[in-house]
């Protein structure tokens, strides 16, 4: 093992696990820029890295601020530096994250636990030549203790040795991780009480198909549980989605909060809306709007997690609106590889941050205007529901949208049953606001549909 340096097989393949990986959250500290050679290329791009995990301790970084960071670091530099980071970052960036990040994770481990020894040992040696500071010496070598990840990285589960860790999770009944149920009693009840932290779960749906209200009363049944949502929004500012939220809770339309025609609105149930969540001991909404196709949507959203929770807010539930607009951390030649390449990233974040994710992605018309759905019906998306735990149609044939009626369909589904049906909505768009729908009703404007096409007659 060198003494000081990286190898070259191994310098680029960490920096890129560094800025595209979780290196900085689950060895913290093990980041040293000496270790990539003395004024080389990849020591400055090491050295913003460094700079970042010091300003942001604790967080994943988004590329374009190691960007930012490397060419204020850059400025004063020969052109031929320019040239030579240049280079190496345009490299770093178009490599791919190793699949084996334990294996790569723990050569970082042992080769700074291997620095920290051998350093401990030339300070020893240094009292003991200098003074024969024995007891010195020994407090030196006891301060050296093994570098602890932040986050387990278990590569392998074995089942017979592992068994009794299994065991408990089975009587604690937590072997799925903690429900956090939508409200919706039909979908929940077809998962099993609802979706799990760390999963990631989206609805499909055309557009004007009605997702923005689903997912606004997803957010609404996590708080009334009192869990702690972070919602973000691609389309309109925060203020606005915060106030479309407003009226799901006060169950009124917008003229009837705000007034029209010079009347005074009725801001009381609101009010009392929010008295009584308030009383239930529900939990915050954060509200916050982000650029259309702003690179790094993901990594920008889980620093901010990070931030609020460090000031003491409670986040448990995560909902972005909407993947087709929202920009990825690396530049695809093709939109369907981006999409793929984003939905990655939010399932990544689910696990990083040990919370239950909800988004919604475009699928055409033509895949949900029936009933049922398969999943050949939406294979425009397979790429991106590989990535998820679960994916919900929201089943929109033009017979139900005159009636303001939809049906929520498990299309994919991890670790539930799936291609089931999971609830009818009445869809209250002027309210934003959802309600349990009579199926039996459903059911015959399906029916009728099917008739017709048939030539049937109808009664």
């Amino acid at each position: 093992m060198p003494d000081r340096q990286f190898t070259d097989g191994i310098a680029r393949l960490v920096l890129v696990a560094a800025v595209y990986g979780d290196l900085l959250t689950a060895l913290p500290g093990a980041f040293a820029p000496d270790l990539f050679g003395e004024s080389s290329a990849r020591q400055r791009i090491a050295e913003a890295v460094a700079r970042y995990a010091e300003q942001y301790p604790g967080t994943r970084p988004a590329p374009e601020f190691i960007d930012d960071l490397i060419s204020k670091d850059m400025a004063n530099r020969s052109e031929a530096e320019q040239d030579a980071v240049a280079d190496e970052w345009g490299f770093v960036q178009a490599a791919d994250l190793p699949e084996d990040t334990g294996y790569l994770y723990q050569q970082v481990r042992e080769w700074i636990e291997f620095r920290r020894t051998r350093d401990a040992l030339i300070a020893a040696r240094e009292v003991m030549d200098k003074d024969g500071g024995l007891e010195e010496a020994r407090e030196i070598l006891a301060k050296v203790e093994p570098l602890k990840p932040r986050i387990e990285i278990k590569q392998e589960i074995f089942w017979l040795r592992d068994a009794e860790e299994r065991l408990t999770l089975w009587r604690e009944g937590i072997t799925m991780g903690e429900r956090i149920p939508t409200r919706m009693s039909a979908f929940d009840a077809a998962v099993s009480g609802g979706p799990t932290k760390k999963e990631a779960w989206y609805f499909l749906a055309p557009p004007k198909g009605g997702k923005t209200t689903f997912l606004l009363n997803v957010a609404r049944g996590a708080a009334r549980g009192g869990y702690g949502v972070y919602y973000n929004t691609f389309e309109m500012q925060g203020m606005r989605t915060a106030l479309r939220f407003d009226q799901m809770m006060a169950k009124s339309r917008r003229e009837e909060l705000a007034g029209k025609d010079g009347e005074i609105g009725n801001i009381a149930p609101l009010e009392a809306a929010i008295k009584g969540m308030t009383a239930i001991g529900s939990g915050e909404i954060v509200f916050t709007r982000r650029a259309t196709q702003a690179k790094s949507s993901v990594r920008q959203t889980a620093q901010d997690i990070k931030r609020l929770r460090n000031d003491g807010v409670q986040i448990d539930v995560v909902v972005f609106d909407y993947l087709n607009i929202m920009g990825g951390s690396k530049n695809e030649s093709e939109l369907r590889r981006e999409l793929f390449g984003i939905s990655y990233e939010i399932a990544d974040l689910a696990q990083e941050l040990d919370v239950l994710v909800w988004s919604a992605a475009l699928v055409t018309r033509q895949a949900v205007d029936k009933y049922p759905i398969r999943k050949t019906d939406i294979a425009e998306a397979f790429g991106v529901i590989a990535a998820l735990d679960g994916a919900v149609a929201i089943c929109s044939p033009p017979i139900l949208v005159a009636n303001n009626f939809r049906r929520l369909y498990i299309a994919a589904a991890r670790e539930e049953r799936d291609e089931v049906m999971a609830g009818d909505y009445l869809v209250e768009f002027d309210r934003m606001r959802i309600r349990p729908a009579d199926s039996q009703r459903v059911d015959q404007l399906l029916e009728s549909t099917r008739k017709r096409k048939n030539g049937e007659e109808t009664e």
